[in-house]
């Protein structure tokens, strides 16, 4: 007997998500692309349904849309460094934290941390966590005021 319904597809964890979302936006700062049709081109040269990866897009737009103020939250909080001296993967994993931190009020700043330095962990050298993690709790600390 055979079951002609449609097989469900998984949702897509938020942390691959986080992810892409990282590689996409290092990827536009690299080729200086910072417009929303560039999403969509990404997606589709790697064959990826953006409809699939709703929480990537909107971190994604988010950060587009309120860009200057991101920018500069982290200006401020990279104590002692210059946001250019920052590694390129580890400033696009601290943007996104950053986006959740201040626009996804139902992602608190504990699990965006986390998030980040996991990812971190994953996509920068061993030690460049620390990093992310004292940042993003500046950033944290300089948002609660």
């Amino acid at each position: 007997m055979s079951d002609n319904r449609k097989e469900k597809k998984k949702p897509i964890a938020r942390r691959v998500q986080r992810e892409i979302a990282v590689q996409l936006l290092f990827e536009m700062k690299a080729q200086s692309e910072e417009r929303v049709s560039f999403i969509e081109e990404y997606f589709g040269i790697r064959e990826m349904d953006p409809k699939d990866h709703g929480y990537t897009v909107a971190l994604i737009e988010t950060y587009l849309q309120h860009r200057e103020r991101i920018e500069e939250i982290i200006r401020e909080n990279v104590h002692g460094w210059r946001v250019e001296r920052v590694g390129k993967i580890e400033i696009s994993i601290i943007r996104i934290a950053t986006v959740e931190m201040l626009y996804f009020e139902d992602v608190p700043a504990a699990v965006s941390i986390n998030e980040a330095v996991e990812i971190t962990k994953r996509f920068a050298d061993e030690i460049a966590y620390r990093f992310v993690n004292k940042v993003l709790r500046n950033i944290y600390e300089a948002i609660k005021k």
